[in-house]
């Protein structure tokens, strides 16, 4: 029998490949980057809902979270003082980060999930490998290195617009009529920048907003402040969308970053001693748009997608991100038998 194959080697197909390892089916893994664990290390995760917790909990048992449910309002930045969010039309991708009430892990991080799944099933997944066609008449997948790799089935943990260019016969109504929405085939653009730190600047888990311009433009950074460390040092993870005319634009990308980081040092002007370390993530597909409905995420007999934009009607329609990712998971664990210990996989 041919190997399942895994797209995608972020938290979902980590667990994607967890779960066939522990049921003894042979698996194959590719990811397009050159890390495992996709965009945990970005820091805007946002567990809204319980069960999410539980899930996870459940996926890696030998780990302990802690889970703390924050309530903080988010608050933004004015003339030097904090001040309550004002009136704004945000983005729906913006809405996304703002409500209160969410979870978050006050001990074991999910960095430490994705170490923990690196560590079990990493070996499998072949990293800076792009997938050019997916062939479910002929059950192979063609690779950017002109490989052929024959599969039995496929799970799909990258983006839905990736399975969209590799699928090429994939039916036209297979998104039903939101097949054109942004989230599948115009996905915008954006930057997470992440600063180390050597003393807090933000209360823990305060979820921020601080407006700046960038030439003619005025634009909204999104902002988390992590608990500190036990040295007293703290992370925060800036979050900015942009249009598609500046993400397009790799140079332009790279002023609107200057700009932003200009502006933090003006505002809080001790950030200057400050800032240890900064990582700058160029993010093309965002986190926390609409998903769109299917009918179901067996999309094909041999094709099951993971990801967080597709849902089933079935599903909570506020979902959003790892939390309707970690669902949709459980959907793969349920419908291969992988919660039946020696039920065989249909």
């Amino acid at each position: 029998m041919e190997p399942y194959v895994v797209i995608g080697g972020g938290l979902t197909g980590l667990l994607a490949g967890k779960s066939l390892k522990n049921k003894g089916l042979d698996f194959i893994g590719f990811e397009q980057g050159e890390t495992l664990g996709g965009r945990v290390e970005v820091g805007h995760h946002r567990f809204y809902h319980e069960e999410s917790t539980k899930l996870l909990e459940k996926a890696v048992g030998d780990l302990n979270f802690g889970w703390e449910r924050i309530s903080l309002p988010a608050q933004e930045r004015k003339k030097g003082e904090w001040c309550k969010l004002g009136d704004y039309e945000f983005l729906e991708e913006e809405k996304f980060y703002f409500p209160e009430g969410f979870y978050v892990p006050s001990q074991d991080n999910l960095s430490k999930v994705v170490d923990s799944l690196v560590s079990e099933v990493g070996g499998f997944f072949e990293t800076r490998s792009q997938i050019l066609r997916l062939d479910l008449e002929k059950n192979h997948l063609e690779l950017e290195d002109e490989r052929i790799v024959s599969f039995s089935k496929v799970i799909w943990c990258a983006g839905a617009a990736e399975l969209s260019h590799c699928w090429r016969e994939m039916p036209g109504n297979i998104f039903g009529k939101q097949k054109k929405s942004a989230s599948v085939t115009s996905p915008k653009g954006g930057l997470n920048l992440d600063m180390e730190l050597s003393s807090p600047l933000l209360e823990p888990n305060q979820t921020v907003l601080f407006a700046f311009r960038f030439k003619d433009k005025r634009l909204r950074a999104i902002g988390v402040g992590d608990s500190p460390t036990e040295s007293n040092t703290q992370n925060i993870h800036w979050l900015l969308f942009l249009d598609d005319e500046t993400a397009e634009d790799r140079e332009e990308v790279a002023k609107c970053v200057r700009a932003l980081k200009r502006e933090l040092r003006k505002e809080f002007p001790e950030m200057e001693s400050t800032v240890t370390k900064e990582r700058i993530a160029y993010l093309s597909v965002l986190s926390g748009e609409p998903p769109v409905e299917v009918n179901s995420l067996q999309l094909h007999p041999n094709l099951f997608y993971l990801g967080p934009q597709l849902r089933t009607a079935e599903t909570d329609d506020s979902l959003r991100n790892i939390d309707l990712a970690l669902h949709n998971w459980a959907f793969l664990r349920g419908t291969l038998g992988l919660d039946q210990p020696g039920a065989e996989a249909k």
